[in-house]
């Protein structure tokens, strides 16, 4: 085509030994006929001859439909064929993480049956990233980079990312289910699964965001959200729980040391929680350090956005070379290279690369909006973090306070030990003094108000009392 493109009125005639090589589809095959003829060349068949009379086109039309008809069929049966092997618990597309490919011979070394087998390789690292998801200890990323260190790789040599993770750990076909959405089935294969039902079930339950550590669901009750390993005894160090004791008249809560041994004494829970309120109220920014802090992230993300628009551009040239390696594909199985089965696997391949791709672009696009909306959440959290953890449920208190101050906090009978701050609160110190760096440097020990926080040691008001003034800054 290109060929016939250069040399235009040159080339007489396009010569093709039937009309469905040169095209599967009528709509097809009268597209090319009529770039041919703005190229002044005219489609002739060696075993179908015909000419330009009405009746001669009319012929060629009729020729190609029926080239049309015929690989419809074709692609009918191949369907079918899948289908009715996919019904026998046979898998004829790309084999997941954990099986290779297995191919039974007879005597004379004909492959009668294409088949899997377990990997011996992978499977047992596949078998372990169930078992360790399992115990709701890892993140997705933090399971991919595990996986990564372990040297664990696709069937297509690629690293397991975190999309691919899930994929794998959301397929049932690991205990021995085959599914299909297209077809609306789900199957006994013939494979060997490789966990359990449980196994998986309780996988799923993790994705979803359920925990079944019955430990875990107890540390979320919403009258103790410093409880679980945040909040530590001052005196001997161990995690501070909470409990409620009966009165006379109602019930009362108390944090105390988990440490049955350590003396020191219950402290309400109304008064510790009120007291990390205000913790929280100190290391609250003023407006310019807020305004200097916007100004230094925007200056950043101008230049994150110009990696970013280089990234994306890569990604899209990669999405044009599989588009490309996809139309290499199609012409291969055109010219009847590929059986159907092998066709089939490799287009599998393209789409789940074109899919991961248009991902990577898509969260590159994403990146792109959302650094108004993160702006403005950053802002409140230096202006309105006590009104903002006040708001959050439990577990997102949790997570929210553990950002904050990663290493916890001590309780010193009574107030807060010194709080030690996380990076992103401690490079709030150079904005406050007009350093340029965003980040503090290794070693630095910030001096400015609220950011390094004191607590008094004053006593705590008697119990009972409405709140108690335990901070200072």
């Amino acid at each position: 085509m290109e060929y016939c493109r250069k040399n235009k009125d040159t080339i007489k005639a396009f010569l093709v030994y039937k009309f469905d090589r040169l095209a599967r589809n009528t709509l097809d095959h009268q597209t090319i006929r009529a770039l041919l003829i703005t190229y002044g060349t005219q489609v002739i068949s060696v075993t179908e001859p015909t000419d330009d009379s009405p009746a001669g086109r009319l012929l060629e039309t009729m020729l190609a439909s029926i080239a049309q008809f015929s690989n419809e069929i074709r692609g009918e049966r191949a369907k079918n064929g899948m289908m009715e092997r996919f019904k026998k618990g046979y898998w004829s597309w790309y084999i997941p993480v954990g099986y290779r490919k297995k191919h039974i011979e007879d005597a004379r070394g004909k492959i009668i049956e294409k088949t899997m087998e377990v990997d011996p390789l992978k499977a047992p690292m596949i078998r372990q990233a169930f078992e360790e998801f399992s115990s709701g200890l890892f993140s997705l990323r933090q399971m991919a980079e595990r996986l990564d260190a372990k040297g664990l790789r696709s069937n297509l040599d690629k690293r397991i990312c975190q999309q691919k993770l899930s994929h794998i750990l959301r397929n049932k076909f690991y205990i021995g289910l085959q599914c299909s959405k297209k077809w609306g089935l789900e199957i006994q294969g013939h494979h060997e699964p490789l966990i359990s039902e449980p196994l998986f079930y309780k996988v799923q339950s993790v994705l979803d965001g359920h925990r079944t550590n019955n430990s875990r669901q107890m540390r979320q009750n919403p009258d103790f959200p410093l409880r679980g390993g945040f909040l530590k005894c001052g005196h001997c160090g161990n995690p501070m729980t909470g409990s409620r004791s009966k009165g006379h008249s109602a019930r009362y809560s108390y944090y105390h040391c988990y440490n049955p041994s350590c003396d020191h004494t219950a402290i309400p829970r109304a008064d510790l929680n009120t007291a990390f309120e205000k913790l929280l109220q100190s290391i609250e920014q003023t407006d310019e350090i807020r305004q200097r802090f916007r100004e230094k992230v925007m200056q950043e993300w101008e230049k994150r956005y110009k990696t970013l628009n280089k990234r994306n551009t890569q990604v899209q040239k990669d999405l044009d070379e599989i588009e490309a390696e996809r139309k290499r594909i199609v012409a291969l199985k055109v010219k009847e290279v590929f059986d159907d089965a092998t066709y089939q696997e490799q287009i599998e391949q393209i789409k789940e690369r074109t899919a991961l791709k248009k991902l990577e672009l898509h969260e590159g696009q994403t990146d792109e909006y959302s650094i108004e909306t993160t702006m403005i959440y950053a802002e409140r959290c230096l202006k309105d973090i006590r009104i903002l953890w006040c708001d959050l449920n439990t577990a997102q208190k949790k997570q929210f306070q553990t950002l904050i101050f990663p290493n916890g906090l001590y309780w010193d009978y009574p107030g807060f030990r010194t709080a030690d701050l996380a990076p992103s609160y401690l490079a709030l110190d150079a904005l406050a003094r007009n350093d340029e760096p965003l980040v503090s440097r290794v070693g630095f020990e910030p001096t400015t108000n609220g950011l390094k926080v004191h607590c008094s040691t004053a006593e705590l008001p008697a119990q009972g009392s409405a709140s108690s003034s335990v901070i200072r800054h």
